[in-house]
């Protein structure tokens, strides 16, 4: 499991989002200068409506983590089902929009996969840290409650 949010409050929940989210924006800020570097400013300038479009998608994903926190499970199921629309729905405007101002759409989808791989990436590196911290506080032959 990538993302634990069990035994979370929602205080702690959102100081890791926030601190997610930063190292998304560092990522989205290094990719951009590297597509800059390399390939010049309209590639680079497809490539960050894609960056973006991420960054949009991933906040989504969060907003809805911390509202249905608190939720019954009918309440989180329609929340759910609103951002899945959602997120097509801005998936599909932004594609319609780049494909009717003629511009290349492999820079955006680029932009966009690449920054999810880099979520995935910090969401293991993220949780493998967590849990590192969580074994080296627990000794050997003593459980995680403290009992022995």
């Amino acid at each position: 499991m990538l993302f634990n949010f069990k035994g979370m409050t929602r205080e702690e929940l959102v100081v890791s989002v926030q601190k997610l989210m930063r190292r998304q924006v560092i990522a989205a800020l290094v990719l951009l200068i590297l597509v800059f570097l390399f390939f010049g400013g309209r590639h680079a300038y497809l490539f960050l409506m894609g960056l973006v479009w991420a960054l949009a998608d991933t906040s989504l994903v969060f907003y809805s983590t911390l509202k249905g926190m608190n939720s019954t499970p009918v309440q989180t199921k329609r929340l759910l089902r609103i951002m899945f629309i959602t997120r097509l729905a801005l998936a599909v405007i932004l594609v319609f929009i780049v494909l009717r101002m003629k511009l290349g759409l492999l820079e955006v989808l680029l932009g966009f996969v690449l920054m999810h791989i880099v979520f995935v990436w910090n969401l293991s590196n993220f949780t493998g840290r967590k849990q590192q911290d969580k074994k080296a506080v627990v000794r050997k032959g003593e459980k995680e409650d403290g009992s022995c």
